[in-house]
């Protein structure tokens, strides 16, 4: 990553500085920033599949001025680096074939956001843009993904690898963007030309024009050309049917595109009278490769069919960064008392519960190295049998059984990819952690 973290301005040198990934990560686990953050020596924070997988993703970006926003090189640069990951042996889950399904699951939504990359047509952008801003006394750092004028507007743009984020998520994620709008907003930019979004790099926005049967009410001067035209058969019609071709969005996994896309994608080709085995061939087609490929042209360029980034934008006020601020100065304030305390019991947690199981055996870094998840993993011990061992040997490359959860250990089927909202991943700073 290109993370230039010895270029720190004169005035801020000296002064203690916090990032928003560090004060949330306390708020996660206090034990887990003990052991990576005070514990002398550090303990030392270990990979994953889902922090690496994201970072490769999130480099290929940061570097799409070398690429010449080449979708098609960027796409060979992120397979490469994908497969070198994959092959020093991290993985999504202990069972071969569902790590399978999951990575190329995983691989092909980037690789499909490469394949039609473009460039938007934006002013004055940054990438790895850092921010300096104050929370009333308390210094954060950090570093915006991409920052650039849109118009009238500025916007801060988040890439994410995650899963989309639900309203509730958008609520509790947008608190990072909304402090990094503050570093805009210190320099004088009023907060309503802001504007923050993710791009969830997974998914993609579909957009075309559907042909649509709508209803309309009959006027009396109507009645006898629609009569004789056969649209409608007595004046005791009072509506009749129109096509009206309207803009239409779809959303959709990347590698869901054909499947999302398909019974709009069947209106069209109705409405465009084509014989029905050549609306099934496009179909399947559409289906199978989650490419527009094998549409034909004309149709593509008649209802403007095109695939576009998913961007979703955060809504944030005066009031809602008030509070934030707030909020984020509490979790500071709670970090320095403990931090001031020779007594390190204040960094102990409850015991690790199943509720917990995922963040601790996936995304934890220090896990290797933790009491409670030990001491959760030797309750569930019974369990386990030498088949599930196999299995734990296998897993990320042959680490021991602090790095797998026990639900993975009992091989139950939970995609967390589809099933979890993983939205700390793309916030962590690796090298911030260490």
């Amino acid at each position: 990553m290109g993370r230039n973290k010895s270029n720190i301005p004169e005035q801020y040198r000296g002064i203690k500085r916090y990032s928003f990934s560090e004060i949330q990560s306390d708020g996660q686990c206090s034990w887990q920033y003990y052991l990576g953050r005070i514990k002398t020596p550090k303990e030392e924070n270990k990979d994953n599949i889902y922090s690496l997988s994201g970072s490769i993703a999130h480099d290929v970006l940061e570097h799409e001025k070398d690429y010449e926003y080449d979708g098609l090189r960027m796409q060979k640069q992120f397979l490469n680096e994908f497969n070198e990951m994959a092959s020093l042996g991290y993985k999504f889950s202990v069972d071969e074939s569902k790590n399978e399904e999951m990575l190329n699951k995983y691989k092909n939504n980037i690789l499909h956001y490469f394949k039609y990359y473009y460039k938007e047509d934006i002013e004055e952008e940054e990438i790895e843009y850092r921010i300096w801003t104050y929370v009333q006394d308390k210094l954060i750092s950090g570093f915006v993904d991409n920052k650039y004028r849109d118009g009238e507007y500025f916007v801060i743009k988040d890439y994410k690898t995650s899963t989309m984020y639900s309203k509730a998520d958008q609520e509790k994620g947008r608190n990072q963007l909304i402090i990094y709008a503050k570093d805009l907003i210190d320099k004088g930019i009023p907060i309503g030309k802001i504007k923050l979004c993710w791009d969830f790099i997974k998914y993609c926005n579909i957009e075309y024009k559907l042909p649509k049967k709508i209803k309309i009410d009959i006027m009396e001067h109507e009645y006898d050309d629609l009569i004789t035209r056969g649209i409608i058969k007595t004046r005791r019609s009072k509506t009749r049917e129109i096509i009206e071709i309207q803009n239409s969005t779809t959303t959709a996994e990347r590698t869901q595109v054909g499947v999302k896309f398909k019974s709009s994608l069947r209106k069209i080709l109705t409405y465009e009278e084509l014989n029905e085995d050549v609306i099934e061939s496009i179909l399947s087609n559409l289906e199978k490769t989650n490419s527009m490929d094998n549409i034909p042209k004309d149709i593509v360029d008649k209802y403007e069919i095109k695939f576009k980034k998913c961007i979703v934008y955060a809504d944030f006020n005066e009031e809602v960064l008030k509070r934030v601020e707030e909020e984020l100065y509490e979790k500071i304030c709670i970090i320095e008392k403990k931090l001031k305390s020779d007594n390190y019991d204040v960094w102990e947690r409850n015991p690790v519960q199943d509720s917990d199981s995922f963040y601790c055996s996936k995304l934890c870094g220090v896990n290797h190295v933790c009491k409670y998840y030990k001491e959760y993993i030797e309750n569930k011990e019974m369990f386990i049998t030498p088949e599930h061992q196999t299995k734990v040997n296998q897993f990320r490359g042959g680490n021991d059984l602090n790095d797998i959860s026990f639900e993975e250990l009992l091989n139950i089927d939970n995609d967390p990819l589809s099933n979890i909202s993983v939205d700390s991943l793309d916030d962590i700073d690796l090298s911030d952690l260490i």
